[in-house]
This record gives C-alpha cells, sequence and structure tokens, in this order.
C-alpha cells in the first residue's frame, strides 16, 4: 500500500475549520474547487502533480476562450517546469486535512509521483461547477491525462509564451498565451519600448 503524504495544514484544526478557513479568502475557496473538479474528470484519481498543475492552467485558458469570463483570479506562477499553481502545495495539503483528498506516493517509471484521489467528499465538492467550467476543466484534463509528467512539461513550454519571459515564482500573464505569436510579440515590443521611455524619464 503507497504511504499517505502528511497534510501540509495545521494537524490541530478540524475537517469543518480547515474547509472553512479557506472561505475566508474566495479565490482560495474557488481554486481548492477547481483542483478537486479537475481530479474529478479524471475519474476521481488523477497521477503526477505536473499533471494536475499544468491542467490548472489549462482550464483557464479553455474557459477564457469558451465563454470570455475569467475561471478564477487565482494566480497562475512561473515553475521551473511551466505553468504551476501558486501556493498548490498548502491547497492541497489543507484538501488532505479537510478529507476532500487524499494523496499517497506511486511508482510511475522509475520515478517516484503523486497520486490524488478524490474522497466522496471531494467529489461532492467537484459537482458543484457550472457546466461551462466542467467543459473548460475536461479539456484540460483530456490534454494531460495518461501522459508523462515530461511530455506534459514539455507541451506546456510550447503553449506558454509567457513562461518564457518570466521568472521563477512570479506570477504569468497567462491570458497573453492565448495571442498568436505575432500579436504577441507585438505586445512585448510595446511593452519595452513604453518601460523605456518611462525609464528614460526617470533617469
Amino acid at each position: 500500500m503507497s504511504p499517505t503524504i502528511e497534510p501540509i495544514a495545521d494537524p490541530s484544526l478540524s475537517e469543518r475549520q480547515a474547509w472553512e478557513m479557506s472561505k475566508i479568502d474566495p479565490q482560495k475557496d474557488r481554486a481548492k474547487h477547481i483542483v478537486l473538479a479537475i481530479i474529478g474528470a479524471a475519474g476521481g484519481t488523477l497521477d503526477n502533480k505536473t499533471n494536475l498543475y499544468k491542467a490548472f492552467y489549462y482550464a483557464h485558458l479553455h474557459f477564457t476562450q469558451g465563454t470570455g469570463e475569467f475561471l478564477s483570479a487565482w494566480p497562475i506562477v512561473r515553475m521551473p517546469r511551466g505553468p504551476g499553481i501558486h501556493n498548490g502545495g498548502i491547497l492541497l495539503g489543507e484538501l488532505v486535512a479537510s478529507k476532500h483528498l487524499r494523496i499517497s506516493q506511486i511508482r510511475s517509471g522509475t520515478h517516484a509521483a503523486f497520486r490524488f484521489c478524490l474522497t466522496e467528499k471531494g467529489r461532492r465538492a467537484a459537482a458543484e461547477l457550472t457546466s461551462e467550467e466542467c467543459e473548460a476543466i475536461s479539456k484540460a484534463v483530456a490534454g494531460v491525462f495518461g501522459k508523462t509528467a515530461g511530455r506534459v512539461s514539455d507541451e506546456s513550454h510550447v503553449v506558454s509564451k509567457t513562461w518564457h519571459d518570466t521568472e521563477n515564482g512570479k506570477e504569468l500573464a497567462i491570458y497573453a498565451d492565448l495571442l498568436t505569436p505575432d500579436e504577441y510579440a507585438a505586445t512585448r515590443a510595446r511593452t519595452k519600448k513604453a518601460a523605456e521611455f518611462f525609464r528614460r524619464r526617470h533617469d
């Protein structure tokens, strides 16, 4: 049996306290529901943290493409292997503490990986999103499901133009990734020109 990973959360918290604390920040609660829905769209079990993080990123892009709106305002940041969930470890730890999620370690080829499994409580929470939100999330999961973490990471480097232009740990301007290469280059040139103009003004 795979060892269970300890939750990254205060062990003195009850299940209810751990879940209710997140609702102090509505966007944190929103991000958790999206994480649960991603795992739910994979059938209740998803392997590889990289796949989970990239599905979170893709879900936001698909939702904006389909509706013109935003799936959440939770930051997506640059990580060495591609776009990632801001404070993802904390979100996952709190979901474990609130008994919405189980995390175990598995072997994936020659590497260790994480397996994320919804509890019944997690399945109920994952079902609270709208049909449009679920559609975007399902598309995102289809793009990562069954793939190795390495392949998913490499593919995200192609999609995310902003990943190449952002420092590690900084928030990505992910919606710029929806621009064509020419549009993105033009936007970058205008931004650089404006930055140089203001720099000269203050020199």
